[in-house]
């Protein structure tokens, strides 16, 4: 009888811890980058060269487009991504980071990104230009 006291009461307590870091666990949030990496993809090997993207970045979340690499910080990139790498552009996809490959994809300086933003992505000569088109902020 005793045996049995002894296992309900440790099954009772790692049931509760269980519960306790069920309850308290927050994943950080998913930020859907496929559209970004789509209208990049198609900026880089279409003949237009010019593609305008809706980024809705949630509140928290900032995406930095600069070198050759989309950083997102707050969240965590869509793996989808390498789902949709038919150019050939993507080196690596980690769980903060898209990195492309830098003779295909490079930003012309430091772009970051926050709230519902319109943006024109154009590429000439090598380099893409991210051009603000408007948005409604954070």
């Amino acid at each position: 009888m005793e045996e049995l006291v002894v296992a309900f009461a440790v099954l009772t307590a790692a049931t509760m811890a269980a519960l306790c870091v069920l309850a308290s666990w927050r994943p950080a949030p998913t930020l859907d980058v496929v559209a970004l990496h789509l209208a990049i993809a198609e900026a880089v090997s279409s003949p237009v060269n010019e593609v305008v993207v809706v980024v809705a970045v949630p509140e928290g979340v900032e995406v930095v487009l600069e070198g050759s690499s989309v950083t997102v910080r707050g969240a965590l990139v869509d793996p989808r991504v390498l789902a949709f790498n038919h150019t050939g552009i993507l080196r690596g996809v980690t769980a903060h980071a898209i990195e492309y490959d830098p003779s295909r994809v490079r930003f012309e300086g430091r772009v970051a990104l926050a709230g519902v933003t319109a943006v024109r992505l154009v590429h000439r000569f090598g380099a893409i230009r991210v051009v603000p088109v408007g948005g409604r902020g954070p």
